[in-house]
């Protein structure tokens, strides 16, 4: 579980990849905020794949999942904790 202090889920993604690289950015949403469709993101709950990251606001205790297509990927699996 990776721990970030951030307003909203962009701003969170954007300081997990420096942290881990920009191949999880990359990965999981466009320079414009939106999703990419190939992983399931919630948060708290709630999935919010179809919303812009810019938008989600994030406050401590909030949880955000990021798990693989249903499919498959060997990619990656995430559990980001405020």
């Amino acid at each position: 579980m990776a721990q970030v202090d951030a307003e909203n889920l962009y701003e969170a993604l954007v300081k997990l990849s420096l942290k881990y690289g920009d191949k999880i950015k990359n990965i999981l949403i466009f320079e414009d905020g939106w999703f990419r469709a190939y992983h399931i993101i919630s948060v708290n709950g709630v999935n919010v794949t179809n919303k812009n990251a810019h938008e989600i606001t994030l406050s401590d205790g909030v949880i955000v999942y990021i798990l693989p297509p249903v499919g498959g990927d060997e990619r990656f699996s995430l559990i980001i904790s405020f």
